[in-house]
């Protein structure tokens, strides 16, 4: 979230150490290949006529690479612990000479690259050693290269940029999490750009009138887009493959709620936004700058962490922040996005464009982690809950919040009926401790809840203390529901809640953790093949056609009766496993078709 207010992108190399042993091993691999190349054409020249000649030769290489390997490896390039990105060349420091560079103690970036120290000869092997350790741990999350298309995973998301199949670069994004099960693609629509290259850890490309500029930082991903000349519109925008399965929720600016918003600089450095008023309120609402008018993506129904299965967390996906745009002389100015039906479009203020120095950079930033990205506060005897549908039968045994306090402070987490919200308890957790920074705070049921599936549930919390921080997005499906004036006591929620208040679109950062129910093996599925196990008994009364499978009884039994048909479709099989004492049963009347 954090943003860049510099005209240069300000992006940090943490594997400084391994990008400069490389660039020391090409440098050195250049030198020996230069010397080899003169004794391979000594030896053309020579060999033919004198063997004694052509065995000098060879052993004078072989010395010259054994005496280069040895200087190598006791000669390191040797970089203060605080170094940003090795100053080892005039592109390296951060892409503009002149600029202040963070190699050893600080100094300016030049062409010549001074800055680099060499550590005393014959450093032990185990300093070496180390070193090369520390950078295969910090070689993890880079990016990979396979022909027009770069991977990396961060925070559980695989992350792509462009396309391996095309032979141009395409300037796209794809974000896929939970084992593969989810993706979102958003690919620019715009041409042109014929290569790409990987710089430090940026992914560049340009054509004629755009450049890009593609890198992850801790929360998101950076798409950076250098706009050369004035464009002819003040509009760009994206195509979104798999955005059906998801929702795209408007962070309404606060200013519509709260009226006039002021700016700070938050715990994290970023630039912050919440009520001018707001040390005469009760409560109110804050936020990163960025998530004014930004979406959060969440998944349609998948929520939850599943025991044994995947652990989709409050099925937030994504967000995607609102980007900023900033001109060659430090002038910026705040772009709107919108997103409908598979469209992601970016407008640039045309005031800002017509009086910009050029270029211009755009920085669009993808948050990937599922965090709730508004803050409120928690006021002490308040209840407060969020209703959600059961997704399956299962067994629930703890639940999950994402939240903060600034000061040391308890809470308590509790599950309840729905009657047009929260009202009667079914279970408490155990009191645990606020965390400082914003986490996912986990408290176990007293005792195991089954749940049913396509039910309301409502996931609620009551703070112990003040300064005890709500974390949310809104204008989601899913509405707040509070209650004041309630006593809190550590570990037991009040037992009934009775005609609470309620804002509409406040999503939390509920969920709950449960294991699923057995699967009901004699349901005839709409895919796949059908597997009755377990013993089952099954009896088949409305018709079923498979597609896709098998009729594979493995341990049971089923029944056929009167007047229904298994339609078996072409290329399929009935299999019965009569070791198991397993048997297909097929009442008068009843019939099996297997098509051919």
């Amino acid at each position: 979230m954090k943003q860049e207010n510099e005209f240069v992108e300000n992006t940090q190399v943490e594997n400084t150490q391994k990008l400069s042993e490389k660039s020391r091993w090409e440098t050195f691999s250049k030198s020996f290949l230069q010397a080899e190349k003169g004794f391979l054409f000594m030896l053309t020249q020579q060999g033919r006529q004198n063997t004694k000649t052509t065995m000098l030769f060879i052993m004078l290489t072989v010395a010259l690479s054994t005496i280069a390997l040895f200087v190598y490896a006791n000669n390191p390039i040797n970089y203060n612990a605080g170094c940003d990105i090795a100053c080892y060349k005039d592109s390296d420091c951060n892409d503009d000479p002149g600029t202040t560079d963070k190699c050893n103690n600080g100094g300016t970036c030049n062409s010549q690259c001074t800055n680099i120290n060499i550590a005393q000869p014959n450093s032990s092997p185990t300093e070496t050693s180390t070193i090369e350790n520390h950078n295969q741990e910090a070689n993890k999350g880079n990016w990979k290269k396979i022909k027009n298309r770069y991977k990396v995973q961060k925070h559980e998301t695989d992350i792509e940029i462009g396309n391996e199949k095309a032979d141009y670069f395409e300037p796209s994004v794809k974000f896929t999490k939970w084992n593969g099960e989810n993706y979102l693609k958003l690919t620019m629509n715009e041409t042109g750009f014929e290569t790409s290259s990987l710089s430090g850890k940026k992914i560049k490309t340009e054509n004629s009138k755009k450049g890009l500029s593609i890198y992850t930082v801790e929360s998101g991903l950076k798409f950076i887009i250098t706009f050369k000349t004035k464009p002819l519109t003040n509009t760009y925008s994206f195509d979104i493959n798999g955005w059906e399965e998801f929702d795209f929720f408007y962070q309404t600016p606060l200013s519509e709620e709260f009226g006039e918003m002021e700016e700070y600089v938050g715990d994290d450095g970023d630039i912050w936004i919440r009520p001018a008023n707001y040390a005469s309120l009760d409560s109110y609402s804050e936020r990163p700058l960025d998530v004014d008018g930004s979406y959060a993506v969440y998944h349609k129904t998948k929520r939850d962490q599943v025991i044994g299965e995947v652990d989709y967390e409050t099925g937030k996906f994504m967000h995607i922040l609102v980007p900023k745009a900033t001109d060659a002389g430090g002038n910026v100015s705040w772009t709107e996005i919108f997103i409908k039906d598979g469209t992601y479009t970016v407008t640039i203020p045309q005031k800002f464009l017509d009086e910009a120095n050029y270029p211009i950079k755009i920085n669009d930033t993808f948050g990937y982690t599922g965090i709730p990205l508004t803050g409120g506060t928690s006021t002490v005897g308040t209840f407060y809950s969020n209703g959600y549908s059961a997704p399956e039968n299962g067994s629930a045994t703890a639940m999950h919040l994402w939240t903060k306090s600034d000061l040391s402070s308890k809470l308590t987490m509790g599950l309840y009926n729905d009657d047009s919200g929260p009202s009667s308890k079914l279970r408490d957790t155990e009191e645990v401790d606020f965390p400082s920074v914003a986490s996912d705070v986990a408290a176990t049921l007293d005792t195991p809840l089954d749940i049913t599936s396509g039910t309301i549930y409502h996931l609620a919390y009551m703070a112990g203390g003040e300064s005890a921080k709500q974390i949310y997005d809104t204008g989601t499906d899913v509405d707040l529901y509070y209650k004041t004036g309630q006593q809190y006591v550590s570990g037991t929620l009040p037992a009934s809640i009775s005609s609470p208040s309620f804002v509409s679109g406040r999503r939390y950062g509920f969920y709950v953790t449960y294991t699923p129910s057995a699967a009901d093996s004699c349901s005839c599925p709409s895919s796949g093949h059908w597997e009755i196990t377990s013993g089952d008994v099954c009896t088949l009364s409305t018709e079923c056609s498979l597609s896709g499978g098998d009729l594979h009884i493995v341990d049971g039994s089923l029944t056929i009766v009167n007047g229904v048909t298994l339609d078996i479709p072409t290329g399929y099989k009935i299999i019965i496993d009569k070791a198991s004492g397993s048997k297909l049963i097929v009442e008068k009347g009843g019939k099996v078709v297997i098509e051919k």
